[in-house]
């Protein structure tokens, strides 16, 4: 009986979280095509944060569940996807930092009153 009611559960589950994470990618790819190609700080802080507050953990679910009886493809494909997420994040990471850096500069350069010498 509780096998049973462990498999209704994964099939409401495993389909719920597919579906999450479909909504997930689509945000997240919005966020970084305007984060990337505008040069927005936060459109590529929103991109890190849904990666890391909804993608990462979704990924870490279906790949670690063992509950779940994944077939070999389900599994390597899951892993797949989890080292592009991780990527995503190094790249992002150090992406934002060299982004704020160059507004910065930007910044400065435009607010500061030319000197003369």
């Amino acid at each position: 009986y509780q096998r049973r009611v462990r498999a209704d559960t994964y099939q409401f589950v495993t389909p719920t979280i597919f579906c999450i994470m479909t909504v997930c990618e689509a945000i997240r790819l919005y966020f970084g095509y305007l984060g990337n190609l505008q040069e927005r700080v936060p459109e590529l802080a929103a991109f890190w944060m849904v990666t890391i507050v909804l993608q990462l953990p979704l990924c870490l679910l279906s790949l670690l569940n063992t509950d779940a009886m994944l077939l070999p493809l389900e599994v390597s494909v899951q892993v797949i996807l989890l080292l592009f997420v991780v990527v995503e994040l190094l790249i992002s990471t150090s992406t934002i930092r060299h982004m704020t850096s160059v507004q910065e500069t930007k910044f400065n350069l435009l607010h500061t009153p030319n000197r003369e010498l």
